[in-house]
C-alpha cells in the first residue's frame, strides 16, 4: 500500500477544460466546490462522478444504476437540462414524425385539443352536399355566389337559381314582344337593318355621282385627280438630298461655290500650303508625339474614365494613397522591407500564431518546461516560476512538491504554510494532532493537510472544541505505522478526515 498521498486540485473550471485522466486512486479536488473525485486510470474527469459515501446516497449500491448503463440498450434512459426524457432517445417512437408534430402536445394542439376530435369531424360533415354534385331542397340564397351544374326542385321567380329550360322560355317570349321593350312604346315601327342599309347605300351612289355644288365646290370636274397629281410629283427631286439618274446639265462650279477653283494655282487649291502648314503644327487625333511640355485639365480625385491624367491629378492620387503613413513606411519598398519581403506574410504570421499557447487558459503539448519554484514550494517576489493562484495563494502547479514537517508529540495546526504539507508524526506514545478554528488559523477551504505516522504510537486526529466537526469513517486514528490520513477542509470550521483509519 502506498505510502504518501497527493491530491491535485483546481476550479471546477480549470478541470472540465484539461479534462484530465487521473490515474487509479488519484484525487482531484474543486477548489470552488469543495468537492473531488477518485480517478481510475481510464475515464476523463468529466466522465467520473464526484466521490460520496454510501450514507451521503442514503442507501446501498443496489438502490442506483451504473453511469454507463444510461441511454444503452436494456439500460436507463438519460435526462436533458429540463429533466425530460431527449429527443434522440424516442426514435421508435416518433419514427418519421415531423419536428412540428413528434410530441403528444404539439398532436393535440392540431386537433385543437379535442378528445372526441373524430366524432366532431363526422358531425362537421353531417348535412354537406358533396364534391361531385348533389340535390338541394329548400329556399337557396345566390347573393354574391355563383352556383353552377346544380339541380333544384322547381323554378321560382326569386333569388334560387333557375333550370336551363326555365332562362330559354324567358328569352323567347322577351324576343316576341313589340311593346314596352327596354323603354320603346312600340318596336314594329323601327326601321330594320336590311332596309335602312339599302336607303343608305342608295344615297351615297347618288352622291358620288354629283359634280356641283359638292361640299361648296362649284364645279368638282376641275380638280385634279389625286393619281394625277403624284405622278407628277414622283418625277420632281427632293429640295434636301437629292438623288439625280441619268445625265445632269445646266450646273456650274459657281453656282455649287467653287467658282475660283481650278487646281491649278496652289491659292486656288482648297487647301494653301500656307493652311496646311498650320494643319501640320496639329497633333493627330491618333497616336499624337507631343512635345514641350503639354498641358490639360486635370481631373477630379477619383476620376476612372479614358480622361487624361496630369501630373497633378498623379499627385493627388499618391497622397491620398500615402494618406497619414509614417515617412518610413510611405512607399511600397518600405513596406516589403517591413514585412520581411513575405509576398505570403499572412499566412506565415497565422501559421505562426497556431503554434503560440493562448493567455488564458493555454493548453500545452508535449514537455512544458518552467523556472524553477523556491525550495517551499512557494512563489516569492526573489523566485521565478508559474504562479496558480486562487486569491489567497499562490502555489506551484498540480501536482506540486509536498513539503515534510516533523513532530514528535502532540500537536495543534498553528501556520497557514502547513497546508499542502505532510506532518510526519514519530512517537512511541500515542499522540494527537488538533484542528483549530477557523478563527484561531482562516485554512482557505480546500485546503488539504497528510498525515503520516512513522512510529509506534498511535495518531489521532481531534478538533480543538465543539465549533469544529471532523467527519470520517470509520473513525479519527490511524490504523497503524505507516499508516496516512488526508485532513480535507470542505467549510469555514467542518473538515473531513480518509485514508487509512480505524474506530
Amino acid at each position: 500500500m502506498a505510502t504518501r498521498m497527493q491530491q491535485r486540485r483546481g476550479t471546477a473550471a480549470q478541470w472540465t477544460s484539461a479534462d484530465p485522466i487521473l490515474a487509479a486512486g488519484e484525487i482531484g479536488f474543486e477548489s470552488d466546490t469543495g468537492q473531488f473525485k477518485i480517478g481510475d486510470g481510464v475515464n476523463h474527469w468529466d466522465d467520473i462522478s464526484y466521490f460520496k459515501n454510501l450514507e451521503d446516497l442514503g442507501g446501498s449500491l443496489d438502490d442506483y444504476v451504473l453511469i454507463t448503463s444510461k441511454a444503452q440498450a436494456n439500460g436507463v434512459a438519460s435526462l436533458d437540462s429540463s429533466g425530460k426524457i431527449p429527443v434522440a432517445q424516442l426514435g421508435n417512437l416518433i419514427a418519421g414524425a415531423p419536428d412540428a408534430l413528434n410530441t403528444l402536445n404539439e398532436l393535440a394542439a392540431a386537433i385543437n385539443n379535442d378528445g372526441t376530435f373524430a366524432s366532431t369531424i363526422v358531425s362537421a360533415l353531417a348535412g354537406k352536399l358533396a364534391l361531385g354534385g348533389g340535390t338541394m331542397t329548400g329556399s337557396i340564397n345566390m347573393s354574391g355566389n355563383t352556383i353552377s351544374n346544380v339541380l333544384v326542385s322547381a323554378p321560382t321567380i326569386d333569388s334560387n337559381p333557375a333550370t336551363k329550360g326555365y332562362v330559354d322560355s324567358g328569352i323567347s317570349t322577351h324576343n316576341s314582344d313589340t311593346t314596352d321593350v327596354h323603354g320603346i312604346a312600340d318596336t314594329a315601327a323601327l326601321a330594320t337593318t336590311a332596309a335602312t342599309t339599302s336607303a343608305i347605300s342608295t344615297s351615297v351612289s347618288n352622291h358620288n355621282a354629283l359634280t356641283a355644288n359638292v361640299h361648296g365646290i362649284a364645279d368638282t370636274s376641275a380638280l385634279a385627280l389625286t393619281a394625277t397629281v403624284n405622278s407628277g410629283l414622283a418625277l420632281k427631286a427632293n429640295l434636301a438630298g437629292p438623288t439625280f439618274t441619268g445625265t445632269v446639265s445646266g450646273i456650274t462650279k459657281s453656282m455649287v461655290g467653287l467658282g475660283s477653283v481650278d487646281n491649278t494655282a496652289d491659292t486656288a487649291k482648297p487647301v494653301s500650303t500656307a493652311a496646311q502648314t498650320a494643319l501640320d503644327l496639329k497633333a493627330p487625333l491618333a497616336s499624337p508625339a507631343l512635345t514641350g511640355v503639354p498641358t490639360a485639365p486635370t481631373a477630379t480625385a477619383g476620376t476612372s474614365t479614358t480622361q487624361v491624367a496630369t501630373t497633378a491629378f498623379v499627385g493627388t492620387a499618391v497622397s491620398n494613397l500615402v494618406a497619414s503613413a509614417p515617412a518610413a513606411l510611405d512607399t511600397l519598398n518600405e513596406l516589403a522591407t517591413a514585412l520581411g519581403n513575405d509576398a505570403s506574410f499572412s499566412t506565415t504570421i497565422t501559421n505562426s500564431i497556431a503554434t503560440k499557447s493562448p493567455i488564458a487558459s493555454p493548453t500545452f503539448t508535449g514537455t512544458v518546461t518552467a523556472p524553477a519554484i523556491t525550495a517551499t514550494g512557494l512563489i516569492t517576489a526573489s523566485a521565478s516560476g508559474v504562479a496558480f493562484t486562487d486569491g489567497t495563494q499562490t502555489k506551484e502547479g498540480v501536482a506540486s512538491r509536498t513539503p515534510i514537517v516533523q513532530k514528535t508529540a502532540s500537536y495543534t495546526l498553528s501556520a497557514l504554510t502547513e497546508r499542502d504539507s505532510l506532518i510526519e508524526v514519530s512517537s512511541a506514545t500515542g499522540v494527537t494532532i488538533t484542528i483549530p478554528t477557523n478563527t484561531a488559523v482562516a485554512y482557505p477551504i480546500g485546503t488539504s493537510i497528510d498525515i503520516l505516522q512513522t512510529g509506534a504510537g498511535q495518531v489521532t486526529i481531534a478538533p480543538v472544541d465543539g465549533t469544529v466537526t471532523v467527519n470520517a469513517t470509520p473513525g479519527l486514528k490511524l490504523r497503524t505505522t505507516w499508516s496516512s490520513c488526508t485532513l480535507f477542509k470542505r467549510a469555514a470550521n467542518t473538515w473531513v478526515v480518509f485514508g487509512d483509519l480505524s474506530a
